[in-house]
């Protein structure tokens, strides 16, 4: 029998997700996004080098498509910082899973100590009294 889930997707409220009119893709940072990225690009466009030209272009198509891009539970920026970090090699479950082996080797140890010791869990350690003083 297969476990159907629904996804979840999370808006953020922020101002600059505010809708400005009846156009859904009309916000604030929709705004902010060509503005700066077509700034950005037309500078470079406008330049007598062609890879510099290739480079405007690239940015304003990757503009657009952030302001384009329909809302999900992952955002085109999450996307793109996963991607980036996963072909830098930054990759979390490596991470996750030297964490875990570190955990179980410190259980083990303690674990081996209390054998070794004669310890239970939750048990005092075994303390030697010192012999009353009359006896000396």
């Amino acid at each position: 029998m297969a476990r159907l889930r629904e996804a979840l997707i999370l808006d953020e409220i922020s101002f600059l997700d505010e809708r400005l009119g009846s156009n859904p893709i009309l916000t604030l940072r929709n705004i902010f996004y060509f503005l700066g990225g077509g700034l950005i690009a037309y500078k470079l466009y406008s330049t007598d080098k062609i890879g510099l030209q290739l480079v405007g272009i690239l940015i304003f198509v990757f503009v657009l498509a952030l302001i384009l891009y329909p809302k999900k539970s992952t955002t085109l920026e999450s996307i793109l910082v996963g991607l980036i970090s996963h072909l830098m090699g930054f990759d979390n479950e490596n991470v996750i899973r030297e964490e875990k082996n570190k955990r179980a080797q410190k259980n083990k140890h303690e674990e081996n100590l209390r054998k070794r010791f004669g310890q239970g869990k939750g048990s005092r350690p075994n303390r030697r009294r010192s012999p009353p003083l009359e006896s000396l």
